[in-house]
């Protein structure tokens, strides 16, 4: 039932997270067998031999396609557990489900943290590709990253420091009301009580969100690729010459210098004149 809020139980919410999971999971799949089939299908690529870093975003999405199917799977086991052998004891479904000591609560947050880490390492990646690998670039991300993966994974070992705590400071609290001291993001935890619980069914779905995007990402790179490679020009990906929307950098460049160019031939044009 709804609360008088207006907000859906835990009950519901810990019930519909993993179905929305599995939409986008599915859709997730879908997007995944496109890149595979794009990038190995000799009928798309032809005889284009495979680049070092297309085959480094082949891995990257495969191991994300990895986690978020374990992610997947852990929940759909917390669901059956939850919601059958744990429906009639103490505190219910939600009690179980919500337990921050378990091993399958603190493995489902290690995978989405694990998925949101390895997004961010290729974003940073793929920034250090189009910027000629140039380090300095991604010196400020790259120390960002590292704090977010050792606070992110800090959280998920504390777990059963900070359910302790929780459970003393919360004993008061009815039993079906503890779970709500729960995190959304595995490395911030969030003292909550009376927010929206309906953002549990987001969050649940990041780990099929995250290698969308970077499945979206990897079959643009690859199309673009192979369009370019059919039209006669060259493209590397392992040099200075990369791409800023459709246009590689190195033919910006040109253009500047013969923008310039211009504008010194109509400058002397003119001085030549007044003389």
């Amino acid at each position: 039932m709804l609360l008088e809020m207006g907000q859906l139980s835990l009950e519901q919410t810990f019930l519909i997270a993993p179905y929305v999971e599995g939409i986008v999971y599915g859709i997730f799949a879908a997007i995944f067998a496109a890149t595979m089939y794009i990038h190995f299908s000799k009928v798309i690529n032809g005889t284009q031999r495979f680049d070092r870093h297309s085959n480094v975003m082949i891995g990257i999405s495969s191991l994300m396609f990895l986690i978020a199917t374990l992610h997947l799977t852990i929940n759909a086991y917390r669901m059956v557990a939850g919601y059958v052998d744990h429906a009639l004891l103490q505190g219910g479904a939600v009690a179980y489900m919500g337990d921050l000591r378990s091993w399958h609560y603190i493995l489902k947050d290690t995978l989405y943290a694990t998925q949101e880490n390895l997004g961010s390492a290729a974003a940073i990646y793929r920034c250090w590709v189009l910027w000629g690998h140039n380090w300095k670039i991604i010196l400020f991300p790259s120390v960002l990253l590292i704090v977010n993966i050792v606070a992110g994974y800090m959280v998920c070992g504390l777990y059963d420091i900070l359910s302790a705590y929780c459970s003393l400071e919360c004993h008061h609290y009815l039993p079906h009301e503890l779970p709500n001291l729960v995190h959304p993001p595995p490395n911030i935890l969030v003292y909550q009580r009376s927010d929206v619980n309906a953002q549990y069914i987001v969050l649940e779905s990041i780990a099929s969100i995250v290698g969308i995007t970077f499945n979206a990402l990897t079959i643009r790179i690859k199309l673009h690729s192979i369009s370019t490679a059919g039209s006669g020009h060259s493209m590397s990906f392992d040099g200075a010459t990369q791409t800023i929307g459709r246009l590689p950098m190195r033919r910006i460049q040109r253009l500047k210098n013969f923008a310039a160019s211009i504008l010194i031939c109509e400058r002397e044009k003119i001085i030549l004149s007044t003389c």
